[in-house]
């Protein structure tokens, strides 16, 4: 049987998650709206958030983690060439694009240094916004296949984002079946947004068959919501799921905290980053 996904999925108001896809029905119907979304105040609010003075700790942790994406930065940068967002320049001049966009160049840097080359990986990601960091992956990386799990008005945005500029090779579900297995799942500051009930579906329909996982941003519980949001909740649930001692905090891994804290000391914690790789793989 499978779960339709839905504004109630979501913590928190369903009239807020509701106003959000009516805004991103209306960018994906009039190219007017599609060609300024980034700008909008619901954007804004919900995903082009990240205030322009973190840039510099961005770059400097791209830098530090894995440099060859700044050797790429002109591919990175076109994600901004589309939704109108507001820029920010490095105080060195040397960058200039949009926060977010920088914020999903360390969320990419981190992947590429837990998990290796993406390529010919089967990757699927839950709640991707616009699809940006999507399209960092696919531009970059080249998987063999890429998969969204979204609202269906949101899904109609990332579609018409990502095929705006040339990502072809997605596939787009707001259902969630018998999914079978991916190589790598992803989720940035949208996993613990779900309910405790959907969380479960994910966890027990994909989780518990992908051998490696990435989930960074810890939402706050809600009123009246049993959503595993403490650290030692949210290992007890993964714990349900994959087993024992399969989850790590990026905090709690010297290396991963050497690596990311050059650009920012508090990135780590601030983003509860976390982990799984399959069993047979030495943690580094």
């Amino acid at each position: 049987m499978t779960h339709l996904l839905a504004c109630t999925d979501w913590q928190g108001s369903a009239e807020r998650s509701l106003s959000f896809c009516q805004e991103c029905r209306a960018a994906v119907d009039d190219d007017q709206e599609f060609a300024q979304f980034k700008c909008k105040r619901w954007m804004r609010g919900i995903v082009e958030n990240k205030p322009p003075e973190w840039i510099d700790s961005f770059v400097n942790t791209t830098r530090v983690a894995a440099p060859w994406i700044l050797d790429r930065i002109a591919t990175v940068c076109e994600n901004d060439t589309i939704g109108k967002p507001k820029l920010a320049t490095t105080s060195d001049g040397k960058y200039t694009m949009s926060p977010t966009t920088a914020a999903y160049m360390v969320y990419m840097a981190m992947i590429d240094w837990l998990f290796g080359p993406l390529k010919e990986m089967r990757i699927a990601e839950i709640g991707a916004g616009y699809g940006g960091l999507c399209r960092l992956i696919m531009a970059l990386c080249q998987p063999k296949s890429y998969v969204l799990y979204d609202l269906p008005d949101v899904l109609a945005l990332q579609a018409k984002y990502l095929d705006a500029l040339g990502c072809h090779n997605i596939e787009y579900r707001s259902e969630v079946g018998e999914e079978g297995s991916f190589d790598l799942i992803i989720s940035t500051s949208a996993f613990t947004e779900l309910t405790r009930p959907t969380m479960d579906v994910f966890g027990e329909r994909i989780f518990a068959h992908c051998g490696s996982g990435f989930i960074a941003g810890c939402a706050t519980r809600q009123a009246g919501d049993d959503v595993p949001t403490e650290p030692h909740e949210i290992e007890e649930w993964f714990a349900a799921i994959l087993g024992p001692n399969r989850l790590h905090w990026g905090r709690d891994n010297s290396a991963f905290t050497t690596a990311f804290q050059a650009g920012e000391p508090n990135w780590v914690s601030h983003t509860g980053a976390f982990y799984w790789r399959p069993l047979s793989r030495v943690e580094k």
